[in-house]
């Protein structure tokens, strides 16, 4: 037997009312998630959709150990809980780095990946991956600027001054369309990929 609640059946909240943006916001993703100055609720019912899976795998775990042992379960979903759970990555940056991860717009957490404008919308583009490579295409329109340098061979440094990178990369954005972009991108087997509407 499962029950989802929004803070479970135990605890301090167990009465509280909540949304799905209330859980959002008190299960620590809208600390993460939007502008520097502005979080950004994630698309639909996140966190329900979030709580669904965590009861899914519960159910068959169950289901499993029943098999083994004859007994059943019940199993105390709360959303609240599933939502902070998925922070995962926020977690280990702050129990081993000391880092209290920002709102970084449409940033990766690692500066991994951005989104980028391009003539008729925007572009996701992998930054770090085949660094080399997205220079020399850069550099073959003229655009590279000093991103040529050796400097900037370096992740770390690259990390350093990604403000800089961004900037530079947006220029030579802005000079095609997403779909061109990602269809090179794809070609050389980057995780590029054009924003779609809709």
């Amino acid at each position: 037997m499962v029950s989802i609640t929004l803070f479970g059946q135990t605890g301090p909240y167990k009465d509280f009312k909540a949304s799905d943006l209330t859980l959002q916001a008190v299960g620590g993703w809208l600390s993460v998630t939007g502008e520097p100055n502005q979080p950004l609720k994630l698309y639909g019912s996140q966190a329900y959709n979030t709580a669904s899976l965590f009861a899914v795998n519960s159910i068959l775990l169950a289901l499993w150990k029943r098999h083994e042992t004859g007994k059943g379960q019940y199993i105390d979903i709360s959303v609240f809980e599933c939502v902070a759970a998925t922070l995962d990555h926020v977690m280990v940056r702050y129990f081993y780095n000391n880092v209290v991860p920002i709102r970084q717009g449409s940033r990766v957490w690692n500066n991994a990946f951005d989104i980028l404008p391009c003539k008729d919308g925007y572009i996701l583009i992998s930054i770090h991956r085949q660094w080399d490579t997205l220079v020399e295409l850069m550099a073959a329109e003229g655009m590279a600027e000093d991103l040529v340098q050796t400097k900037w061979q370096d992740r770390e440094e690259r990390n350093r001054g990604i403000e800089h990178i961004i900037q530079v990369m947006k220029r030579w954005t802005l000079k095609h369309q997403a779909a061109e972009l990602e269809e090179l991108g794809q070609l050389m087997h980057f995780p590029w990929a054009a924003v779609k509407n809709g």
